[in-house]
């Protein structure tokens, strides 16, 4: 809960600063993702019921294929990098869309069950490597951009900035 509630509190300070930044419009979709999440994923394993553990269970899957491409979308208008990744992002917010069509199949998730002291959790379905596979191949391509402009940036106000975002 405190996470969602960060994210949100981050998301919507940023965007109230400069709302017609493109880069604080997608650091604010990033992080509502981000807090969607985490409010899903809190409702998830304190469900009480089958029915709303699945139901949160898909929210918070659905935000998770958001996060990471939101991620990369804020890196790139922060970098000013989106026209030269361009292909990139639309590449992965394609997979993305796929991801998000197979979150209420048994593809994705094949059920909610309880383990260990949780209530519930998810069991994963076939398909959910390689949602895991997507979800870090993201990340790692946005982490390599910011590392790669931290590199080359020589203003230390950007280089701070960059950092933050990593």
């Amino acid at each position: 809960l405190l996470g969602g509630f960060t994210a949100l509190i981050s998301g919507i300070v940023v965007f109230i600063h400069n709302r017609k930044k493109a880069e604080n419009i997608a650091w604010l979709f990033s992080n509502l993702a981000s807090a969607v999440w985490s409010f899903g994923y809190f409702a998830m394993i304190n469900s009480t019921t089958r029915e709303y553990a699945l139901w949160s269970n898909w929210i918070l899957h659905m935000a998770s294929v958001c996060v990471p491409v939101f991620y990369l979308y804020s890196a790139l208008y922060i970098t000013n990098t989106f026209d030269k990744f361009k292909k990139f992002a639309h590449f992965f917010s394609v997979v993305g869309c796929g991801f998000l069509l197979l979150v209420p199949t048994s593809w994705f998730i094949r059920d909610v069950i309880p383990k260990a002291h949780f209530n519930f959790v998810c069991d994963a379905g076939p398909i959910y490597i390689y949602f895991t596979a997507y979800f870090f191949a993201v990340v790692l391509f946005t982490l390599f951009v910011l590392l790669k402009k931290l590199k080359s940036e020589l203003d230390p106000v950007q280089k701070s900035k960059y950092k933050y975002i990593i």
